[in-house]
């Protein structure tokens, strides 16, 4: 996805037009094959054949998984929510997630890719760019869902590919942890 003409569209320079409520009621459960076999996963499928998916039993498995985690999340935590399915299975799934915007990737300079499901109607536009926190205490990377990423202007005939917001610091629990 390039974003630079999106980007820098008037409509995107005023916040305003930018805010977003993100439904993020979260389901605190783990799942496995068994669960997807005999729980309705239509309104599941219906979004990843929007993205362009073709539904499997696996990939609505993570995407139910993924619905579940109430921030971003890494490969590790998908693992621990999903014993059942194996490392690469789970790596190729959030590639092919990322790759159709279904989520977004987040560098964070820990050194583990974190993902975040894109939260309006799935569809990781420009209006859902967001700045994310990294805490350097507890090394979790919260997103900022109403802190947008401000317009930054480029010169001419660069082509603009990505762009990650990201502030570090201390998060509230490691802050009042520190302060004790």
């Amino acid at each position: 996805m390039y974003y630079s003409d999106a980007f820098l569209s008037p409509r995107h320079q005023n916040s305003e037009d930018t805010k977003f409520v993100p439904n993020k009621e979260k389901r605190k459960f783990a799942y496995s094959i068994s669960d997807m076999m005999t729980g309705n996963s239509n309104a599941d499928e219906a979004v990843l054949t929007a993205h362009g998916i073709r539904p499997t039993a696996v990939r609505n498995l993570v995407y139910k998984a993924i619905e579940a985690f109430s921030d971003t999340f890494c490969l590790t935590d998908l693992e621990d929510a999903l014993e059942s399915v194996d490392k690469s299975t789970l790596f190729r799934t959030l590639t092919l997630f990322a790759e159709h915007h279904l989520l977004h990737e987040i560098e964070d300079g820990s050194g583990s890719k974190k993902y975040c499901l894109c939260w309006n109607d799935h569809t990781c536009s420009v209006d859902e760019l967001h700045c994310h926190f990294y805490c350097e205490a507890c090394r979790k990377t919260f997103c900022l869902d109403h802190t947008h990423i401000p317009v930054v202007r480029y010169p001419d005939g660069f082509e603009l590919r990505q762009i990650d917001y990201l502030l570090k610091g201390l998060c509230p629990e490691c802050r009042r942890k520190q302060r004790g």
